[in-house]
């Protein structure tokens, strides 16, 4: 967990998805830009032997995409214990 994100791996069927409530971004134009921006991040992570799912917390609506990508991609190697091949 960092200040930001949240993130859970499952092993199984893949797939990824991003979780942002109202209660992070108000507006739906904000809720979907920061899904798309975590999304570009989790694409090199995609695997068919796990599921990634991200849920923003307060204030990462605000981030630069510089520092959600940070975040993010230290929370999966943390999780997955290697980096993403690019």
């Amino acid at each position: 967990m960092s200040p930001h994100f949240s993130v859970s791996v499952r092993l199984g069927p893949a797939g990824s998805g991003v979780v942002v409530s109202k209660k992070t971004e108000k507006t739906s134009v904000g809720r979907h830009r920061l899904k798309r921006r975590v999304l570009s991040v989790l694409r090199p992570w995609c695997s068919p032997n796990h599921s990634i799912t991200v849920y923003a917390r307060a204030g990462s609506s605000l981030l630069p995409f510089s520092v959600v990508q940070e975040e993010v991609a230290t929370l999966l190697t943390k999780l997955l214990g290697h980096a993403a091949v690019r």
